[in-house]
């Protein structure tokens, strides 16, 4: 299973430019690589390994900056990413960046709170919520449902950063 995730995230890679490296470059990829991982879903050094886990934490805090960039550049301006903000889990990186990089964590939540509420509007706007989800399928009611806790956790985070 790690294998397969690795691979996949591996693959996300390839809208990075086919073309040599410089080394500010290369130290990009390393912290597009650490924000795939984090977004993935499995960041955890259960999943990990302790000694990876906290290289790929600690290659976010050491570059909120570069990591909040790459969120408004690579994940929530980009199609693939946004259709499936309710597997990708974004909350995680903000919540690392919000350490050192406030104003840069707030600019990604707010168009990461834009693209969760688009893709709630139809939910948002149901007069029964109940009576919406239950004429769902089960995939569709669970993507939904993942949404608002993605949506949930984010005010959570913005509010608790602005104090």
């Amino acid at each position: 299973m790690k294998a397969f995730i690795l691979v996949a995230l591996l693959g996300l890679l390839t809208f990075m430019p086919k073309h040599t490296l410089s080394a500010s470059d290369q130290e990009n990829v390393t912290i597009k690589q650490a924000v795939l991982i984090v977004t993935g879903g499995n960041f955890s050094p259960d999943h990990l390994g302790p000694d990876k886990y906290e290289a790929v934490k600690n290659i976010i805090l050491n570059n909120t900056a570069v990591a909040n960039q790459i969120m408004l550049s690579e994940i929530l301006n980009h199609e693939e990413y946004t259709s499936r903000l309710s597997s990708l889990h974004i909350g995680s990186v903000l919540n690392l960046t919000s350490q050192h990089d406030r104003k840069g964590m707030l600019q990604v939540a707010k168009l990461y709170q834009k693209a969760l509420d688009d893709g709630l509007s139809e939910f948002d706007g149901a007069a029964n919520k109940d009576v919406y989800l239950q004429s769902k399928s089960e995939q569709d009611k669970n993507k939904i449902q993942r949404l608002v806790q993605r949506r949930n956790e984010l005010k959570g985070l913005v509010e608790g950063t602005q104090q």
